[in-house]
């Protein structure tokens, strides 16, 4: 356990933080990131129009090859584009590319990779360097050049993943992990903040060996994670208004925090029936929208339910106003659901925007508090 001289100093002594800020970009189809981290093979609902990306920007190599990475708390996995990719692919020639042999760090690797997201397949190879966060330097890192893409990748505006997630049998040390091993960090945690004002072009921060306390107020609330593989936590209650969407299903009461989630949060599939009778949501019928979409009548929207996550006894509310994202399509107003259907909860921005997220890596929980 952390003692208490510890706990004041990570959350106090700011002089001592790293912090990287995430920078937003608007894109049109937002699809990679409402993806399937944790069931390899599952399809998910997408937006129904747009999203934003949120991004930070690293380093690789000597000397050093820039990059945008997506920071992703749901996955393990470090990849960045390869020079080795095929030119004739538009998500080759859009990104930038890490070239080895401009490298004097470099250190080859070569064993295959692959991961599957919602968007389909990416692959390469291994490789090991320097990689730089924000002026840390960490050593010998292994990670991902990728050479294979799924074709959505083409609309995307960063050049890889950077996972933030726990350890994982199989996989290369996180690079988490190794500022940890290496001692670049005071303590064996990080802050995540996210912007709630959408038209500004920093969305967000990530905080490296502590919490930024200017970025949340009041209490935090704790919770232990139950599966070390994933940020995932156990609830005690999700409430729309009187009604508890979780009873009757045993697996309702797991969640996932998972920053690259897309803007959207994803409920199981029994959970999500009840929000939608709740909400009096329908399908919006239109060809061109990819997967599933709810939507409610724009005149109601300051009538539904409040939405509440109880974690440790404490109610975390998220209003109407939050959870329904009103926005124009083909000259109508729209009122979707913010809310799809997924194996388990998964957190998205619309959670993370509302609440400070506090991870301890060291002590396996994740911490909450309201966020300004």
């Amino acid at each position: 356990m952390l003692t208490l001289l510890s706990l004041v100093c990570f959350l106090v002594c700011s002089d001592a933080l790293v912090r990287v800020p995430l920078y937003k970009v608007h894109s049109e189809d937002h699809t990679l990131l409402a993806r399937s981290r944790l069931e390899k093979r599952a399809k998910v609902d997408v937006t129904l129009r747009g999203g934003a990306t949120l991004y930070g920007e690293i380093t690789v190599g000597t000397p050093a090859q820039p990059f945008r990475v997506l920071l992703d708390t749901g996955s393990t996995d470090f990849w960045v584009t390869s020079d080795e990719c095929s030119r004739s692919k538009e998500a080759c020639r859009k990104h930038r590319k890490y070239k080895s042999s401009d490298s004097s760090t470099f250190e080859k690797n070569g064993k295959k990779w692959y991961t599957l997201y919602g968007s389909g397949f990416f692959a390469g190879f291994l490789s090991q360097d320097v990689v730089e966060v924000e002026g840390l330097k960490v050593q010998k890192q292994t990670f991902a050049e990728v050479i294979q893409f799924s074709k959505v990748f083409k609309s995307e505006v960063f050049d890889g993943v950077l996972g933030l997630g726990f350890p994982r049998a199989r996989h290369a040390a996180p690079v988490f992990q190794n500022m940890v091993d290496q001692k670049l960090v005071d303590q064996p945690v990080y802050g995540l903040w996210m912007n709630k004002d959408d038209s500004a072009s920093v969305g967000g921060s990530l905080t490296l060996g502590g919490y930024d306390s200017s970025h949340y107020r009041g209490r935090v609330t704790w919770t232990r994670v139950i599966e070390p593989a994933h940020w995932k936590l156990s609830v005690d209650s999700v409430m729309f208004g009187n009604v508890d969407v979780t009873a009757g299903c045993e697996d309702c009461r797991e969640v996932v925090l998972d920053s690259g989630a897309g803007k959207h949060v994803w409920a199981p599939k029994e959970a999500h029936k009840k929000i939608v009778e709740v909400t009096g949501a329908r399908l919006y019928e239109d060809t061109e929208v990819n997967g599933e979409v709810h939507v409610v009548d724009c005149n109601k929207v300051d009538n539904l339910p409040v939405f509440y996550i109880t974690i440790s006894g404490t109610k975390l509310p998220i209003t109407p106003q939050q959870y329904i994202f009103k926005q124009m399509y083909k000259g109508e107003e729209i009122c979707e659901l913010g809310i799809g259907s997924y194996s388990v909860w998964v957190m998205g921005e619309m959670f993370q925007k509302k609440y400070y997220t506090l991870y301890d890596y060291g002590n396996q929980r994740i911490g909450f508090a309201q966020s300004v």
